[in-house]
C-alpha cells in the first residue's frame, strides 16, 4: 500500500482494487477524490454533446480547455466554471472564437487580488 493511501485513511483492501491509470485530486479544503474528470462541451439549445475528453483527475481543468475551443469557436456564450478563470482561457476564447466568455470568479484568485488591493504598506 501507498503512503498516501495510509494518510487518507484508506485501506490496503481498498488500494488493492483500485485502478492503476486513476489518480487523486483535492476536491474541497478537506474532501480528497480519486478517479478520472470529464471534459466536456455541449449545445444549450439542444442538451447535444459538442466534444468530450477523460484525463486523470489530478490534472488541472484548465489544461484541458484548448481541447474544447474547436466545439465552441460558433458558439454565442461560452460557459465555465472557476477551474478556468484565467487570463490565458479568456484570451483564448477571444481570440479563436465568437463566443462571449462568462466565466465564475475563482475565490481564491479573488482573494488574492483583494488581499493586494487592500495592502496599504
Amino acid at each position: 500500500m501507498s503512503k498516501f493511501a495510509k494518510t487518507i485513511g484508506q485501506t490496503s483492501k481498498q488500494y488493492k482494487y483500485t485502478d492503476k491509470d486513476a489518480s487523486w485530486t483535492k476536491a474541497t479544503k478537506d474532501k480528497w477524490e480519486y478517479g478520472y474528470k470529464a471534459h466536456i462541451s455541449c449545445d444549450t439549445e439542444t442538451s447535444l454533446v459538442l466534444h468530450y475528453s477523460f484525463a486523470t483527475a489530478k490534472e488541472h481543468d484548465s489544461l484541458h480547455f484548448k481541447d474544447l475551443t474547436d466545439s465552441v469557436s460558433q458558439s454565442k456564450y461560452t460557459l465555465l466554471d472557476s477551474a478556468y478563470d484565467s487570463e490565458d482561457i479568456y484570451n483564448t476564447i477571444l481570440e479563436k472564437t465568437s463566443a462571449i466568455p462568462v466565466i465564475d470568479i475563482n475565490p481564491i484568485i479573488l482573494k488574492s487580488v483583494m488581499n493586494m488591493c487592500l495592502d496599504t504598506s
